[in-house]
């Protein structure tokens, strides 16, 4: 299968694994928030914040909002390692979110062992000719200048220079 057509799978199923991080994550603000006899109260409240905002920029990144803004703020997420570890740490995140915290991590985990099959036994890595650090989707950095893979990006290498990124 080519690796376009792969892309556009995972995206999806990132974009729907970032929306039940998100309501999760609520959820687990929730518990956190009526339990309050708990000794864990702020522990299981400050992951679970993390678990929510990280699923709202996991959806935020696949929706593309707005490419400008998740190039400079988001830029590991293009490439297929970067996504494989945000989505790692998100995973074991999820634990601690009652009452859908188990599933949200064993959806995103086996999320993560999804990405790690695809890099691992595509013939595009494989053979060496898609990098796992290599920027994928909508642009790639070559030079000082953010050229765009899709025709159809927002973002044009002419108005657009990495020096901005940082």
């Amino acid at each position: 299968q080519p690796l376009s057509q792969l892309s556009a799978v995972m995206r999806m199923i990132d974009g729907a694994n970032g929306l039940f991080l998100f309501v999760s994550g609520l959820f687990g603000v929730w518990g956190a928030l009526t339990n309050l006899k708990a000794d864990d109260v702020l522990q299981s409240l400050g992951l679970s914040i993390y678990v929510t905002g990280f699923g709202a920029m996991l959806m935020q990144f696949e929706l593309r909002l707005n490419e400008r803004v998740l190039l400079r703020d988001y830029a590991f997420l293009y490439t297929f390692l970067g996504r494989f570890c945000f989505l790692l740490l998100i995973g074991n995140l999820a634990w601690t979110c009652d009452p859908l915290g188990l599933a949200a991590a064993i959806i995103t985990n086996s999320n993560v062992l999804f990405h790690l099959y695809v890099m691992t036994t595509h013939p595009a890595f494989v053979s060496g000719r898609v990098g796992r650090f290599e920027l994928t989707g909508s642009a790639a950095v070559t030079g000082s200048v953010l050229v765009p893979r899709d025709p159809a990006s927002v973002v044009s290498s002419s108005d657009f220079k990495r020096d901005e990124l940082l």
